[in-house]
Protein backbone atom coordinates (compact mmCIF):
# COMPACT_ATOMS: atom_id res chain seq x y z
CA UNK A 1 0.00 0.00 0.00
CA UNK A 2 2.89 2.25 0.79
CA UNK A 3 4.50 1.75 -2.34
CA UNK A 4 1.55 2.07 -4.54
CA UNK A 5 0.86 5.58 -2.44
CA UNK A 6 4.38 6.23 -3.38
CA UNK A 7 4.46 5.55 -6.96
CA UNK A 8 1.00 8.30 -6.68
CA UNK A 9 2.84 10.52 -5.30
CA UNK A 10 5.62 10.35 -7.69
CA UNK A 11 3.50 10.45 -10.82
CA UNK A 12 1.62 13.50 -9.24
CA UNK A 13 4.86 15.07 -8.76
CA UNK A 14 5.80 14.89 -12.56
CA UNK A 15 2.64 15.95 -13.77
CA UNK A 16 2.62 18.96 -12.01
CA UNK A 17 6.10 19.74 -13.36
CA UNK A 18 5.20 19.53 -16.60
CA UNK A 19 1.74 21.65 -16.49
CA UNK A 20 4.29 24.32 -14.58
CA UNK A 21 6.67 24.61 -17.04
CA UNK A 22 4.33 26.13 -19.52
CA UNK A 23 3.79 28.52 -16.83
CA UNK A 24 7.09 28.69 -14.72
CA UNK A 25 9.07 31.10 -17.71
CA UNK A 26 9.15 34.89 -18.08
CA UNK A 27 6.41 36.14 -21.02
CA UNK A 28 8.31 35.64 -24.69
CA UNK A 29 10.62 33.29 -23.64
CA UNK A 30 11.86 31.12 -26.90
CA UNK A 31 14.24 28.20 -27.01
CA UNK A 32 17.35 28.30 -29.04
CA UNK A 33 16.73 25.74 -32.73
CA UNK A 34 19.63 23.99 -33.61
CA UNK A 35 21.99 24.29 -36.87
CA UNK A 36 22.31 21.02 -38.92
CA UNK A 37 24.21 20.12 -42.03
CA UNK A 38 24.25 16.37 -43.83
CA UNK A 39 27.47 14.75 -45.30
CA UNK A 40 27.07 11.78 -47.56
CA UNK A 41 28.27 8.57 -47.05
CA UNK A 42 28.58 4.78 -48.62
CA UNK A 43 24.85 3.61 -47.66
CA UNK A 44 24.36 6.66 -44.81
CA UNK A 45 24.45 10.31 -43.91
CA UNK A 46 26.21 12.27 -41.22
CA UNK A 47 23.63 14.30 -39.84
CA UNK A 48 25.71 17.23 -37.81
CA UNK A 49 23.90 18.87 -35.41
CA UNK A 50 25.62 22.55 -33.84
CA UNK A 51 23.94 25.05 -30.83
CA UNK A 52 23.68 28.73 -32.73
CA UNK A 53 23.48 30.33 -29.50
CA UNK A 54 27.20 30.88 -28.59
CA UNK A 55 27.78 32.51 -32.11
CA UNK A 56 24.02 34.74 -32.38
CA UNK A 57 22.88 38.16 -30.66
CA UNK A 58 19.51 37.56 -29.15
CA UNK A 59 16.95 39.94 -27.18
CA UNK A 60 17.14 37.49 -24.09
CA UNK A 61 19.06 34.79 -23.30
CA UNK A 62 16.98 31.87 -24.95
CA UNK A 63 16.13 28.15 -23.08
CA UNK A 64 17.88 25.10 -23.60
CA UNK A 65 15.73 22.56 -25.32
CA UNK A 66 14.61 19.18 -24.30
CA UNK A 67 15.74 17.16 -26.91
CA UNK A 68 15.70 16.41 -31.02
CA UNK A 69 14.32 14.64 -33.44
CA UNK A 70 15.90 13.47 -36.28
CA UNK A 71 13.07 13.33 -39.15
CA UNK A 72 13.49 11.77 -42.54
CA UNK A 73 11.76 11.20 -45.68
CA UNK A 74 12.15 9.94 -49.27
CA UNK A 75 9.87 12.57 -51.02
CA UNK A 76 10.26 15.50 -49.00
CA UNK A 77 6.51 15.29 -48.27
CA UNK A 78 6.05 12.68 -45.75
CA UNK A 79 8.57 12.22 -42.90
CA UNK A 80 9.14 9.93 -40.02
CA UNK A 81 11.01 9.82 -36.83
CA UNK A 82 14.26 8.10 -37.61
CA UNK A 83 15.90 9.00 -33.27
CA UNK A 84 14.78 10.85 -30.71
CA UNK A 85 17.94 12.50 -29.04
CA UNK A 86 18.74 14.56 -25.80
CA UNK A 87 19.74 18.24 -27.15
CA UNK A 88 22.91 17.78 -27.35
CA UNK A 89 24.85 18.97 -30.29
CA UNK A 90 27.45 16.28 -32.06
CA UNK A 91 27.32 13.88 -35.05
CA UNK A 92 24.64 11.21 -35.48
CA UNK A 93 24.56 8.57 -38.42
CA UNK A 94 21.49 7.54 -40.46
CA UNK A 95 22.47 4.39 -41.83
CA UNK A 96 21.08 1.30 -43.74
CA UNK A 97 20.61 3.53 -46.68
CA UNK A 98 20.05 3.19 -51.05
CA UNK A 99 22.85 4.86 -52.77
CA UNK A 100 21.80 6.84 -55.52
CA UNK A 101 18.42 7.89 -53.87
CA UNK A 102 17.44 11.28 -52.58
CA UNK A 103 16.94 11.23 -48.82
CA UNK A 104 15.31 14.56 -46.72
CA UNK A 105 16.37 15.46 -43.47
CA UNK A 106 15.03 18.13 -40.93
CA UNK A 107 15.18 18.33 -37.38
CA UNK A 108 12.23 19.26 -34.71
CA UNK A 109 12.96 20.98 -31.57
CA UNK A 110 10.90 20.14 -28.59
CA UNK A 111 10.80 21.83 -25.49
CA UNK A 112 8.03 20.79 -22.74
CA UNK A 113 5.51 23.58 -22.48
CA UNK A 114 6.06 24.75 -26.14
CA UNK A 115 5.17 23.96 -29.50
CA UNK A 116 7.97 22.10 -31.38
CA UNK A 117 9.59 23.41 -33.58
CA UNK A 118 10.24 21.36 -37.08
CA UNK A 119 13.46 22.64 -39.61
CA UNK A 120 12.89 23.79 -42.88
CA UNK A 121 14.63 19.91 -44.67
CA UNK A 122 17.80 19.60 -46.28
CA UNK A 123 19.17 16.91 -49.03
CA UNK A 124 21.95 14.65 -49.53
CA UNK A 125 22.27 11.68 -51.78
CA UNK A 126 24.21 8.34 -50.58
CA UNK A 127 27.55 6.98 -52.53
CA UNK A 128 30.31 5.50 -52.56
CA UNK A 129 33.77 7.67 -52.20
CA UNK A 130 34.47 9.80 -55.07
CA UNK A 131 37.24 8.38 -57.61
CA UNK A 132 39.63 11.19 -57.78
CA UNK A 133 43.24 11.14 -58.77
CA UNK A 134 45.81 14.79 -58.49
CA UNK A 135 45.56 17.00 -61.68
CA UNK A 136 47.94 19.57 -60.63
CA UNK A 137 49.81 20.00 -57.14
CA UNK A 138 52.10 22.63 -56.14
CA UNK A 139 54.61 23.76 -53.15
CA UNK A 140 51.83 26.73 -52.76
CA UNK A 141 47.62 26.77 -52.68
CA UNK A 142 46.44 27.50 -56.12
CA UNK A 143 42.83 28.76 -56.90
CA UNK A 144 40.26 28.24 -59.53
CA UNK A 145 41.83 25.95 -62.07
CA UNK A 146 40.96 25.37 -65.07
CA UNK A 147 42.31 23.83 -68.61
CA UNK A 148 42.60 24.77 -71.96
CA UNK A 149 40.48 22.74 -74.41
CA UNK A 150 43.21 20.70 -75.82
CA UNK A 151 44.92 19.97 -72.36
CA UNK A 152 48.06 22.19 -72.78
CA UNK A 153 47.62 24.92 -71.05
CA UNK A 154 46.36 25.18 -67.44
CA UNK A 155 45.39 28.55 -66.02
CA UNK A 156 45.32 29.19 -61.96
CA UNK A 157 44.64 31.97 -59.18
CA UNK A 158 46.67 32.38 -56.15
CA UNK A 159 48.52 34.94 -53.93
CA UNK A 160 51.80 33.08 -52.78
CA UNK A 161 54.24 33.62 -55.83
CA UNK A 162 55.72 36.54 -55.73
CA UNK A 163 57.44 36.73 -58.80
CA UNK A 164 55.17 39.82 -60.03
CA UNK A 165 56.67 43.30 -58.95
CA UNK A 166 54.20 44.92 -56.26
CA UNK A 167 52.01 41.65 -56.40
CA UNK A 168 51.61 41.71 -52.61
CA UNK A 169 48.90 39.69 -51.19
CA UNK A 170 46.32 40.57 -54.33
CA UNK A 171 45.08 37.50 -56.60
CA UNK A 172 47.18 36.81 -59.30
CA UNK A 173 46.23 35.10 -62.60
CA UNK A 174 48.87 32.23 -63.77
CA UNK A 175 49.21 31.01 -67.09
CA UNK A 176 51.06 27.85 -67.82
CA UNK A 177 51.98 24.77 -69.95
CA UNK A 178 50.49 21.89 -68.35
CA UNK A 179 53.57 19.90 -68.12
CA UNK A 180 56.56 22.69 -67.76
CA UNK A 181 54.72 24.96 -65.93
CA UNK A 182 56.46 28.08 -67.34
CA UNK A 183 54.31 30.58 -65.50
CA UNK A 184 53.30 33.88 -66.64
CA UNK A 185 51.23 36.27 -64.45
CA UNK A 186 49.29 38.71 -64.37
CA UNK A 187 48.58 40.79 -60.89
CA UNK A 188 44.63 41.66 -59.66
CA UNK A 189 43.32 38.98 -62.82
CA UNK A 190 40.58 37.07 -62.42
CA UNK A 191 36.99 35.24 -63.65
CA UNK A 192 39.18 33.53 -66.37
CA UNK A 193 37.20 31.16 -68.70
CA UNK A 194 38.97 29.53 -71.46
CA UNK A 195 37.51 28.97 -75.13
CA UNK A 196 36.03 25.58 -75.70
CA UNK A 197 37.52 25.47 -78.85
CA UNK A 198 40.87 27.43 -79.18
CA UNK A 199 43.48 27.58 -76.69
CA UNK A 200 42.25 31.69 -75.61
CA UNK A 201 41.61 32.74 -72.45
CA UNK A 202 39.33 35.92 -71.41
CA UNK A 203 39.44 37.46 -68.10
CA UNK A 204 39.33 40.69 -66.26
CA UNK A 205 41.23 42.64 -64.31
CA UNK A 206 41.10 44.82 -61.58
CA UNK A 207 42.36 48.68 -60.43
CA UNK A 208 42.56 49.61 -56.77
CA UNK A 209 41.95 53.30 -55.97
CA UNK A 210 42.77 53.60 -52.00
CA UNK A 211 41.10 50.58 -50.74
CA UNK A 212 38.82 49.93 -52.98
CA UNK A 213 39.09 47.00 -55.71
CA UNK A 214 36.88 47.76 -59.17
CA UNK A 215 36.42 45.48 -62.58
CA UNK A 216 38.69 47.59 -64.68
CA UNK A 217 39.27 45.87 -67.75
CA UNK A 218 38.60 42.60 -69.85
CA UNK A 219 41.72 41.04 -71.43
CA UNK A 220 41.90 37.94 -74.29
CA UNK A 221 45.12 36.22 -74.04
CA UNK A 222 46.49 33.28 -76.71
CA UNK A 223 48.06 30.88 -74.97
CA UNK A 224 49.82 29.70 -78.52
CA UNK A 225 51.57 33.50 -79.54
CA UNK A 226 51.12 34.39 -75.46
CA UNK A 227 49.94 37.77 -76.74
CA UNK A 228 47.10 39.94 -74.94
CA UNK A 229 44.91 42.25 -75.79
CA UNK A 230 42.95 44.46 -73.35
CA UNK A 231 39.33 44.63 -75.59
CA UNK A 232 37.07 46.51 -72.89
CA UNK A 233 37.69 48.69 -70.39
CA UNK A 234 34.67 48.67 -68.02
CA UNK A 235 33.78 52.48 -66.74
CA UNK A 236 33.62 51.83 -63.02
CA UNK A 237 31.69 55.24 -62.16
CA UNK A 238 29.31 53.60 -63.60
CA UNK A 239 28.89 49.66 -63.69
CA UNK A 240 30.23 46.53 -62.41
CA UNK A 241 31.55 43.97 -64.21
CA UNK A 242 31.55 39.97 -64.16
CA UNK A 243 31.58 37.04 -65.74
CA UNK A 244 33.34 37.29 -69.32
CA UNK A 245 32.76 34.17 -71.85
CA UNK A 246 33.54 32.86 -75.36
CA UNK A 247 30.46 32.50 -77.19
CA UNK A 248 30.17 29.48 -79.07
CA UNK A 249 30.16 29.10 -82.89
CA UNK A 250 30.77 32.88 -82.96
CA UNK A 251 33.73 35.43 -82.79
CA UNK A 252 31.78 37.87 -80.06
CA UNK A 253 32.35 37.95 -76.22
CA UNK A 254 29.98 38.29 -73.80
CA UNK A 255 29.95 39.64 -69.84
CA UNK A 256 27.91 40.99 -67.25
CA UNK A 257 27.75 44.76 -66.32
CA UNK A 258 25.08 46.21 -63.68
CA UNK A 259 24.14 49.64 -63.38
CA UNK A 260 26.17 50.53 -59.68
CA UNK A 261 23.44 53.07 -58.92
CA UNK A 262 20.34 51.14 -60.49
CA UNK A 263 17.19 50.72 -58.01
CA UNK A 264 17.24 47.29 -59.02
CA UNK A 265 20.54 45.54 -59.15
CA UNK A 266 21.23 43.13 -61.93
CA UNK A 267 23.11 41.96 -64.20
CA UNK A 268 22.90 42.43 -68.15
CA UNK A 269 24.63 40.42 -70.29
CA UNK A 270 26.44 42.93 -72.78
CA UNK A 271 28.13 41.36 -76.14
CA UNK A 272 31.44 42.44 -77.81
CA UNK A 273 32.65 41.86 -80.85
CA UNK A 274 36.77 42.17 -80.13
CA UNK A 275 37.53 43.21 -83.19
CA UNK A 276 35.15 46.00 -84.35
CA UNK A 277 34.97 46.97 -80.54
CA UNK A 278 30.90 47.10 -81.34
CA UNK A 279 28.28 46.39 -77.79
CA UNK A 280 24.92 45.28 -77.16
CA UNK A 281 23.04 44.50 -74.36
CA UNK A 282 21.21 41.55 -75.05
CA UNK A 283 19.12 41.38 -72.27
CA UNK A 284 16.13 43.32 -70.16
CA UNK A 285 15.78 41.55 -67.15
CA UNK A 286 14.84 44.00 -65.46
CA UNK A 287 11.52 44.58 -67.67
CA UNK A 288 10.64 41.10 -66.31
CA UNK A 289 11.89 41.15 -62.44
CA UNK A 290 14.51 38.44 -62.98
CA UNK A 291 17.53 39.10 -61.33
CA UNK A 292 20.98 37.57 -61.93
CA UNK A 293 24.32 38.31 -59.59
CA UNK A 294 27.01 35.88 -61.42
CA UNK A 295 26.78 32.79 -63.99
CA UNK A 296 25.72 31.64 -67.05
CA UNK A 297 27.21 29.09 -69.56
CA UNK A 298 26.44 29.17 -73.21
CA UNK A 299 24.63 26.18 -74.40
CA UNK A 300 25.54 24.73 -78.65
CA UNK A 301 22.16 26.03 -79.62
CA UNK A 302 23.07 29.74 -81.17
CA UNK A 303 21.63 32.34 -78.25
CA UNK A 304 20.40 30.25 -75.72
CA UNK A 305 22.36 29.69 -72.39
CA UNK A 306 22.00 28.50 -68.96
CA UNK A 307 22.34 30.99 -65.99
CA UNK A 308 21.72 31.47 -62.40
CA UNK A 309 19.20 34.11 -60.72
CA UNK A 310 15.67 35.01 -59.21
CA UNK A 311 12.71 36.64 -60.08
CA UNK A 312 12.01 39.85 -58.08
CA UNK A 313 9.05 38.55 -55.15
CA UNK A 314 9.87 35.03 -56.06
CA UNK A 315 8.98 32.28 -53.71
CA UNK A 316 12.32 30.65 -54.31
CA UNK A 317 15.59 31.66 -53.55
CA UNK A 318 18.87 31.95 -56.62
CA UNK A 319 18.10 29.01 -58.79
CA UNK A 320 19.16 27.83 -62.39
CA UNK A 321 17.31 28.92 -65.97
CA UNK A 322 17.31 28.81 -69.18
CA UNK A 323 17.41 31.84 -71.61
CA UNK A 324 16.47 32.32 -75.02
CA UNK A 325 18.03 35.60 -75.60
CA UNK A 326 16.00 35.97 -78.68
CA UNK A 327 12.51 35.65 -77.41
CA UNK A 328 13.92 36.54 -73.72
CA UNK A 329 12.12 33.49 -72.28
CA UNK A 330 12.91 32.27 -69.32
CA UNK A 331 12.39 29.24 -67.92
CA UNK A 332 13.00 26.86 -65.14
CA UNK A 333 15.87 24.10 -65.07
CA UNK A 334 16.79 23.34 -61.72
CA UNK A 335 14.59 25.54 -59.24
CA UNK A 336 14.41 24.08 -55.44
CA UNK A 337 13.97 26.44 -52.36
CA UNK A 338 17.98 25.99 -51.56
CA UNK A 339 20.31 28.13 -52.91
CA UNK A 340 21.32 26.70 -56.57
CA UNK A 341 23.95 28.49 -58.70
CA UNK A 342 26.90 28.52 -60.75
CA UNK A 343 25.84 26.22 -63.91
CA UNK A 344 27.96 24.68 -66.07
CA UNK A 345 27.48 22.66 -69.00
CA UNK A 346 29.29 19.37 -70.14
CA UNK A 347 30.97 19.15 -73.42
CA UNK A 348 27.41 17.86 -74.99
CA UNK A 349 25.47 19.64 -73.31
CA UNK A 350 23.38 16.79 -71.56
CA UNK A 351 24.50 17.12 -68.15
CA UNK A 352 25.09 20.38 -65.79
CA UNK A 353 27.26 20.90 -62.72
CA UNK A 354 26.33 23.24 -60.65
CA UNK A 355 26.78 24.32 -56.70
CA UNK A 356 23.44 23.54 -54.05
CA UNK A 357 23.35 24.60 -50.42
CA UNK A 358 20.36 22.04 -50.21
CA UNK A 359 22.80 19.43 -47.65
CA UNK A 360 23.41 22.65 -46.08
CA UNK A 361 26.62 23.66 -47.11
CA UNK A 362 27.40 24.44 -50.74
CA UNK A 363 28.42 21.34 -52.57
CA UNK A 364 28.70 20.37 -56.10
CA UNK A 365 26.10 18.44 -58.03
CA UNK A 366 25.03 16.69 -61.16
CA UNK A 367 21.53 17.07 -63.10
CA UNK A 368 21.10 15.23 -66.11
CA UNK A 369 19.21 17.03 -68.93
CA UNK A 370 18.06 14.33 -70.17
CA UNK A 371 16.93 11.63 -67.57
CA UNK A 372 15.82 14.20 -65.15
CA UNK A 373 17.71 13.46 -61.99
CA UNK A 374 20.53 14.18 -59.68
CA UNK A 375 23.43 13.17 -58.16
CA UNK A 376 25.20 14.80 -55.67
CA UNK A 377 29.32 15.27 -56.00
CA UNK A 378 30.95 16.39 -52.96
CA UNK A 379 30.01 16.65 -50.05
CA UNK A 380 31.67 13.34 -48.43
CA UNK A 381 33.97 13.04 -45.39
CA UNK A 382 37.34 13.28 -47.37
CA UNK A 383 35.80 16.42 -50.00
CA UNK A 384 37.40 19.80 -48.92
CA UNK A 385 35.61 21.75 -51.50
CA UNK A 386 34.62 25.58 -51.12
CA UNK A 387 33.04 26.97 -54.18
CA UNK A 388 34.80 30.43 -53.68
CA UNK A 389 38.26 28.90 -55.04
CA UNK A 390 37.32 26.47 -57.77
CA UNK A 391 35.83 26.31 -60.88
CA UNK A 392 33.46 23.75 -61.59
CA UNK A 393 35.46 22.90 -65.11
CA UNK A 394 34.86 19.50 -67.48
CA UNK A 395 37.85 17.86 -68.75
CA UNK A 396 35.42 15.79 -70.87
CA UNK A 397 32.14 14.19 -70.71
CA UNK A 398 33.07 12.30 -67.70
CA UNK A 399 35.53 13.99 -65.89
CA UNK A 400 35.32 17.02 -64.51
CA UNK A 401 37.98 19.42 -62.55
CA UNK A 402 38.07 20.87 -59.21
CA UNK A 403 39.90 22.95 -56.61
CA UNK A 404 39.67 21.25 -53.00
CA UNK A 405 41.94 21.53 -50.11
CA UNK A 406 44.08 18.94 -49.30
CA UNK A 407 45.81 19.16 -45.61
CA UNK A 408 48.06 21.98 -46.36
CA UNK A 409 47.36 23.47 -49.17
CA UNK A 410 44.44 23.61 -52.24
CA UNK A 411 45.16 21.51 -55.21
CA UNK A 412 43.75 20.27 -58.33
CA UNK A 413 41.70 17.46 -58.34
CA UNK A 414 39.87 15.39 -61.88
CA UNK A 415 36.66 13.55 -60.72
CA UNK A 416 35.33 10.94 -62.51
CA UNK A 417 31.95 10.38 -63.23
CA UNK A 418 31.51 6.99 -64.30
Amino acid sequence: MIMKHSVLILAFVLLLAACQSADSYPENSFFWIPVFSLQKGDKEILVSISDPSPYTTYASEPLNPDRFEILISQDNVNFEIYSKLSATPGSYTIDNLTNGNPYYVAIRTVKNGFDPITSSSLMVIPSPPLHTETYLSLNHSIENLSVSSDGEYVSFITKELTNIENSGVRDSLYFSTSYRLELQGIDEAHSATWSNTENRIIYITNITEGNVSHAHEIWIFDADSANSEAVFQIDHDKYYGASPSFIPNSENISFFLAESDADFFTYEIWTLNPFSKETNVITHFENSGFQSEGNYDWTDIEGELLIEGRFKNSEYRNNIYHLNVNTAKITPVIESKWYDSRPSLSPDNSKVLFVSSRSGKNEVWLYDLNEKNLEQITGGSIDNFDPRYSNLHWLNNDTILLTVFDRIRSIGIAVSLE
